[in-house]
């Protein structure tokens, strides 16, 4: 800039024009250059200028300028001063400018640090060095029962709490003034409307530059509905130990470490042991050495994935005791073992009958006459069966003695049991086993089935060749115990609150579809839905409100679909319909149709209509690899539905 300057000055010398001083056009050219540049702007305009006026020193060509020597120096020296001043100016505000933009970074910071420690939890608050809150934010209402202004300048001790004592305030106010970091301190407090909150609360101590403790600073999140449903889920065990507490029989389970994590107060009036001190113990523990190895190989054979039932004998406390014990292994998702149900009833008079009839058939018989015991006997060469009263009362049939044919009471058998009943007589008239024990459904007068214990053996061959001429045996009512054990199933396979198949049994009919689908290529469907905007109910009606709907939405998918289909509830508004041997892959569109239209019928709570309308995903199987892939594609198609705008079903790809 400062030979800009020197041009101009040669510019107007070759015009004809004298100006008065060399460095004036120059030293302007100095000047800015110093302002924009900045030390190197004035070096090089102030070497510049100090050349073009040594060029000049003669005074031939600017006389007046140079007549005088402090004139020209001192044009000099201020030129050299101004530019100087600018320089430093330039710098100061440089410096003001760097410290404004580091102090909108750092409070963008602390407002991103804010915004971030909100989104990650409910609130976030800080705490002076005497603990007293100067700053809470966030949604921090608990459903009223934390009001922020009422927290600023108090501390955490001060705000009534019901599940904290004054010595669990001692010992957190212990912990502060030490100053240590908490984790997930849970406080519950009560609401002016008379409802309770829980809040989890964390934090970390702050300390300056110098180690100076400054006080506290953490979030908390609002665990109302974790510890609510904990709460439920307590109660839930509570009732299903009441009643596996009333059940006259020995009800376990036992997990793959073979040990009791849960048993029923029968057992404590078995062993004699407080129940507290079975659970946790192991098999071997409890039965000790020689009995263990009796049970072993069916407990073996149960957590491999087998049902089983058999009996054995044992000696409790001096008394010999006859068992019926049935284990119901349970699977997890993936279809692996977790444990196994234990359902074992003492049979002791049981046993004692049949020993009865080994002694003598007609003592028997008075003894079975008034129980739900049935004696029967086979004659294999005219196919011709005697069953006893007790028959009769078993299948409502009219009383008194029945005389029938092998062939009448197979037919009555349900079609399921009837190849395996089959077997096991073969194999024992065969005399590949000395008896057998067989569970199987007959069809009574009323059309309903009924469960059957029945037992036999051979009890007169052939001696020319062996061949069996006589059974006998007893057939035993056991549906009250199998309604036992579906009911025990039931718990660990329903929705408490719908009564639908659960996560666990929908992934085991899951797979059992698609392993069909591949063998026989028949059509199957998986129909992912939700209720639109359900959160939205909860929030203005109630949680109760909401579960009334939950099951009324519950009973209209029931309706939609077949006996055979599998309607199953995942949790929340989420439910999952498995629709099997469809015609072709256009029955499930049909079906989903029919559920959007059922949907859109209101729902009447407390006096209220609730409109609600449902988004539904629809997976065809049958190509997946797993039941969890499956059921991605129908989850993934469901956020299509609702993406679209709700109210409709989204066909997966």
């Amino acid at each position: 800039m400062a030979l800009v300057g020197v041009a101009l000055v040669e510019a107007l010398i070759l015009a004809g024009l004298r100006p008065l001083s060399p460095l004036s056009l120059p030293g302007l050219g100095l000047v800015a250059a110093a302002a924009l540049l900045g030390t190197t702007g004035f070096l090089g305009g102030a070497a510049v200028a100090l050349a073009y006026y040594c060029f000049n020193a003669t005074g031939a060509r600017f006389p007046e300028f140079f007549a005088n020597a402090h004139v020209s120096v001192g044009w000099l020296a201020s030129l050299l001063l101004i530019g100087w001043l600018l320089i430093g100016l330039r710098a100061r505000l440089q410096t003001a400018k760097l410290a404004a933009v580091l102090d909108q970074t750092l409070r963008e910071s602390e407002s991103r640090f804010r915004h971030l420690t909100e989104l990650s939890s409910d609130w976030y608050w800080e705490q002076d060095e005497n603990f007293r809150f100067t700053f809470v934010s966030g949604a921090t209402s608990l459903h009223g029962a934390l009001d922020r202004d009422a927290m600023i300048g108090k501390t955490r001790w001060e705000l009534p709490a019901l599940n904290m004592t004054a010595q669990d305030w001692d010992l957190h106010r212990a912990q502060v003034e030490r100053h240590e970091t908490f984790r997930n301190s849970v406080v519950q407090r009560v609401a002016d409307n008379g409802r309770t909150s829980w809040a989890s609360v964390s934090g970390d101590p702050v300390f300056d530059d110098y180690g100076r403790f400054k006080g506290y600073r953490g979030v908390g999140r609002d665990v109302t509905v974790e510890q609510e449903a904990q709460q439920a889920l307590r109660r839930s065990e509570e009732r299903l130990r009441v009643i596996a507490d009333s059940i006259p029989a020995m009800v376990g389970y036992i997990d793959t470490e073979e040990r009791y994590r849960f048993n029923n107060r029968t057992y404590e009036d078995w062993f004699g042991i407080p129940r507290e001190q079975i659970t946790g113990r192991s098999l071997r523990e409890l039965w000790g050495e020689e009995r263990y190895a009796r049970l072993h190989p069916n407990v073996a054979r149960a957590l491999a994935g087998e049902r089983l039932t058999y009996e054995y004998t044992t000696q409790e406390r001096g008394v010999e005791r006859h068992i019926l014990t049935n284990y119901v292994p349970e699977f997890d998702a993936r279809g692996r073992v977790q444990g196994f149900f234990v359902l074992a009833h003492d049979i002791t008079p049981l046993a004692a009958a049949r020993n009865e009839l080994r002694a003598a058939r007609e003592r028997l018989e008075s003894a079975l006459g008034g129980s739900s015991a049935a004696l029967w006997d086979a004659d294999l060469r005219t196919r011709r069966v005697f069953l006893s009263e007790a028959w009769a009362e078993i299948v409502g049939a009219p009383r008194g003695d029945t005389v029938t044919s092998l062939e009448a009471l197979l037919a009555l058998v349900h079609p399921d049991d009837v190849e395996a009943g089959r077997r096991m007589s073969l194999e024992t008239m065969k005399g590949l086993r000395p008896s057998y024990a067989f569970e199987h459904r007959v069809r009574a007068a009323d059309g309903q089935w009924k469960w059957i214990l029945s037992r036999g053996r051979v009890t007169e061959r052939d001696p020319a060749n062996g061949r069996a001429l006589r059974m006998i045996g007893t057939n035993i009512d056991i549906t009250d115990r199998k309604r036992m054990e579906e009911a025990l199933q039931s718990v660990a396979h329903s929705d408490p609150l719908t009564g639908l198949a659960n996560r666990a049994l929908l992934a085991d009919r899951m797979r059992l579809a698609l392993a069909r689908a591949r063998r026989s290529g028949s059509a199957c469907a998986l129909l992912y839905l939700d209720i639109d905007r359900f959160k939205h109910v909860n929030d203005t009606l109630g949680h109760a409100a909401g579960d009334r709907l939950l099951k009324d939405f519950a009973e209209r998918l029931r309706g939609c679909v077949r006996q055979s289909d599998t309607v199953a509830r995942l949790g929340g508004d989420e439910f999952v319909v498995l629709l099997e041997d469809l015609k072709d892959l256009a029955s499930a569109t049909l079906v989903a149709e029919k559920m959007l239209e059922s949907a859109r019928a209101p729902t009447r709570v407390d006096g209220i209509d609730i409109q609600v309308t449902t988004s539904i995903g629809v997976a065809y199987g049958g190509e997946d690899a797993s039941e969890e892939a499956w059921l991605k594609r129908a989850d993934a198609a469901l956020y299509q539905a609702k993406g679209a705008g709700r109210d409709r079903f989204f066909v997966a790809t």
